[in-house]
């Protein structure tokens, strides 16, 4: 079973168990947006960075500039980029 950890910053652990229950590691990896760099085409790596970055809006920890930068970021991109910055993060 795999169970992924959002940390600071965008990067995610990456657990894989054995036995979730007794909580049998089997190995992890330290994942950070930037590793994914090469399978984002480069002129919508900004925007999606940004979208990745957008704390949930779930919970005692939603910062809402962080949706904002996001939205600023998107809309000064024009519909066509923004869209396809949505379409390869959600892909």
């Amino acid at each position: 079973m795999l169970k992924c950890i959002p940390l600071a910053d965008g990067a995610t652990l990456i657990c894989e168990y054995q036995d979730i229950a007794a909580m049998t590691l089997t190995s992890h990896e330290l994942l950070r947006f930037e590793d994914l760099k090469s399978s984002v085409p480069d002129d919508l790596f900004p925007a999606i960075r940004l979208i990745h970055l957008t704390s949930s809006p779930i919970g005692q920890r939603f910062d809402p500039t962080s949706l904002i930068r996001a939205v600023n970021a998107l809309h000064s991109a024009g519909k066509q980029t923004a869209l396809r910055a949505l379409h390869e993060y959600v892909n």
